[in-house]
């Protein structure tokens, strides 16, 4: 079972940095929510810790690092796209407004 969740995780991952190229917000909070639950499912499996090997240790220290990264990419590519969609708001307002 350990074994699926991390290829699903893998997956997971590389849809997220997609989303995130393609400023898909949300999609990227789909995302984002079936990592959540995969990972939590993980967490609450009481075997998971004895089961694990180095190598998937590593991988969830490596997925906790990007989540880390995925958050604050987020954060600046949606504050650069809504700052975007605001500019280019007003610009249509003051288009719309200015004497033919």
């Amino acid at each position: 079972m350990t074994t699926i969740k991390f290829a699903e995780i893998s997956k997971l991952k590389d849809e997220i940095d997609h989303a995130l190229e393609e400023n898909n917000f949300e999609e990227l909070n789909n995302l984002s929510n079936n990592l959540e639950a995969i990972v939590k499912t993980l967490v609450e499996d009481k075997d998971t810790a004895r089961n694990l090997s180095k190598s998937e240790i590593n991988v969830l220290v490596k997925l906790l690092e990007d989540v880390s990264r995925y958050e604050e990419l987020t954060k600046k590519r949606f504050k650069d796209y809504t700052y975007g969609v605001s500019r280019s708001r007003k610009m249509h307002e003051a288009y719309k407004q200015s004497p033919r």
